[in-house]
This record gives structure tokens, sequence and C-alpha cells, in this order.
């Protein structure tokens, strides 16, 4: 148990991580647009990348934050089928558990091939062919390592459904993963 335990803290540092990158990649492409915005008002020039370089991080900056997203329930979910088992947690976990099972197989494949991506660009040197000339296994590198980072997650929330034997609630979701609970208000 406590290896399980050890093993949701690192799926929580690193969705914490993710979350993090990718609140620096928003500040810099705020930055960078800016930068071009007063280049191109002031002094009639330009960075000639900045769309380029946004791009790449609105890309990776999406991914990184999957696991984070997840972690804090933040991903939407169609629950039409689990809120029917309310009173049967047994079947509901088991539910619960195919459905992960199957997202972990679909982005497993993800980053199958991503990876083959990352590592022929890399071995073949391919760059952008723009003026930045930038290497273009950086931003696919970016962008997989979101997805590693989900997986990880769900495979957190994998063991943990499995070992209760029951699907979690918010909150012990939240106390199991030392986080603070998402509250949110209706008007």
């Amino acid at each position: 148990m406590l290896a399980i335990k050890g093993f949701h803290r690192l799926a929580s540092f690193l969705s914490n991580l993710g979350a993090f990158c990718s609140a620096m990649m928003i500040l810099f492409m705020a930055g960078m647009i800016l930068l071009e915005i007063v280049l191109r008002s002031f002094f009639g020039t330009s960075t000639y990348m900045s769309d380029e370089l946004v791009a790449y991080a609105v890309a990776a900056s999406g991914l990184l934050a999957l696991g984070y997203t997840f972690k804090t329930g933040g991903i939407i979910r169609v629950t039409l089928l689990l809120g029917g088992l309310k009173n049967y947690p047994r079947l509901r976990a088991l539910c619960e558990l195919v459905c992960i099972v199957l997202t972990f197989g679909a982005v497993s494949l993800l980053v199958y091939y991503m990876y083959g991506n990352v590592e022929r660009q890399f071995l073949r040197g391919y760059t952008s062919g723009t003026m930045s000339g930038m290497p273009q296994w950086i931003p696919t590198a970016g962008a997989l390592s979101g997805l590693i980072i989900f997986l990880i997650q769900l495979f957190s929330y994998f063991l943990e459904t499995l070992l209760k034997g029951y699907t979690a609630t918010d909150d012990e979701v939240s106390e199991i993963l030392n986080i603070e609970p998402v509250v949110t208000e209706t008007r």
C-alpha cells in the first residue's frame, strides 16, 4: 500500500509539474503576442515567428495540463450510466474500471505513435523549415510529455478504484491525492 501511495504522489507531482509548465507556456504566449503588437505598432517590424511559436505552445500547453485537469475532476465526464449505479458501488467500480482501461488503451496508442514521430524527427533532424528553424521534435515532445503524464494519472486512478472496489467520491479523491476540492458556486 505504501508503494501505491508513493505512486499517487508521483502522479500528483507530475500532474502539478505539467500544469505549471502549461501555465508558463500561456504566459510565454501572452508575452509573444504583446511583443508582436509592440513591434508592429511602434517599430514597423515583427519577430516573424511568433505565430509559429505560439502554435507550438498552444498544442503543448493543452496536453501538459491534461493530467492535472483529470486529477482535479475538470474533465467532462458522461455519468449517465454511472449515476444510475449509485446503489451498486461494485458494479459502478467495474464500469469505471472498464472506462479507464479503454481510455488508457486509446491514449497509449497515441503515445506509441507520437513517440515514434518524436524519435523520427530527432534522428532525421527535421526542422520547421521556417525562419526559426525549430527542431520539430521539441514541440512534439512537449505534447508527448503531456500524454504520458495523463497516462500516469489514469493509472493512479485505476489503482485507487481497483483497490477500493468502488468509485471514489470527489472528497475521497481529494483526500487521497492531498488536494483541495474544487468548489464552484452556482448563481
